[in-house]
């Protein structure tokens, strides 16, 4: 098993979203489900928060990134859009109307339960950013164990043990075609 820090996963996410070249693939993010995603910036965004209380990082900073989370779990699914639907609109020339068709695509599955797959469903199972924050703010500011606390809260799904999202990859016995004789 493969394991990726939070911070590069968060890291990613905001680049991503900074260079305006998004709709992307979800193969770009390499075998991380989106639920794992966003688990990554809440963790994050809370180590952003251990420093600033630590007196590493000027304040303001966490407060500065989580005005910024709260669309981010809408976002998640325009950004990175499902493998199969990408392939299916990169038959469009235009660049425009391809980015357009992408950006509905992903918006309409993160809106329309219906529509959405298990990972989708996956990532509105959990709090919402705003929701983890007021969790991470309510701990005491003194409270030594703030990221083991934050570890255990997010391990519902997924075991965090660190800083580190796990990847798991399938065994060659998982890629196993089980219609076939």
């Amino acid at each position: 098993m493969r394991s990726i820090k939070a911070k590069k996963i968060h890291d990613f996410v905001v680049d991503t979203l900074a260079s305006g070249e998004w709709p992307v693939s979800r193969a770009k993010l390499g075998g991380v489900r989106l639920r794992q995603v966003t688990n990554a910036i809440k963790i994050s965004a809370a180590q952003i928060y251990c420093d600033e209380l630590k007196g590493l990082l000027p304040k303001g900073r966490y407060e500065s990134m989580k005005n910024s989370l709260g669309a981010m779990t809408v976002m998640i699914t325009d950004v990175f859009i499902r493998d199969e639907d990408w392939e299916r609109i990169q038959f469009i020339e235009d660049a425009e109307k391809r980015k357009v068709e992408l950006i509905s695509c992903g918006s309409t599955k993160s809106i329309d339960e219906e529509k959405m797959n298990g990972e989708e469903k996956e990532i509105y199972e959990d709090e919402t950013f705003n929701a983890f924050s007021s969790y991470l703010e309510k701990l005491p500011n003194d409270y030594p164990y703030i990221m083991p606390h934050v570890l255990g809260h997010l391990s519902r799904r997924y075991i965090y043990t660190n800083d580190e999202i796990p990847i798991f990859e399938l065994n060659p016995i998982d890629k196993i075609d089980l219609q076939q004789p």
